[in-house]
């Protein structure tokens, strides 16, 4: 498992407040037992399969949520 990146930026709703968010990658597979694993990319809708990294940032003030994906 990869260490999310942690993020900062201004809120861009509340002006006020900060946004603290993750870089994260799109799993691939998600393992269930030792024999067994979900494929998300079958469970994507179509305009998600083309990325491979997620953002997302919750306003500490606020509490806006924004998701980017890359």
């Amino acid at each position: 498992m990869v260490t999310p990146k942690i993020l900062t930026r201004k809120c861009t709703e509340c002006r006020d407040g900060m946004m603290e968010g993750e870089l994260q990658a799109i799993p691939n597979e998600i393992p269930l037992s030792s024999y067994q694993k979900i494929v998300p990319f079958n469970y994507m809708p179509e305009i998600m399969k083309k990325h491979h990294f997620y953002k997302i940032f919750i306003c500490n003030n606020c509490g806006y949520l924004k998701i980017f994906f890359s």
